[in-house]
């Protein structure tokens, strides 16, 4: 049980970051191309 839930937790942790990263991704992405314009 305690193993199954940190790996629920790990999953959730990767996923935010991965979001996060992703994001930011964009919005760097957005500025530098509205920026350009």
């Amino acid at each position: 049980m305690s193993s199954r839930k940190s790996a629920t937790g790990i999953m959730a942790a990767l996923y935010v970051v991965i979001g996060i990263g992703v994001a930011g991704l964009l919005v760097l992405f957005f500025t530098r191309f509205f920026g350009g314009v």
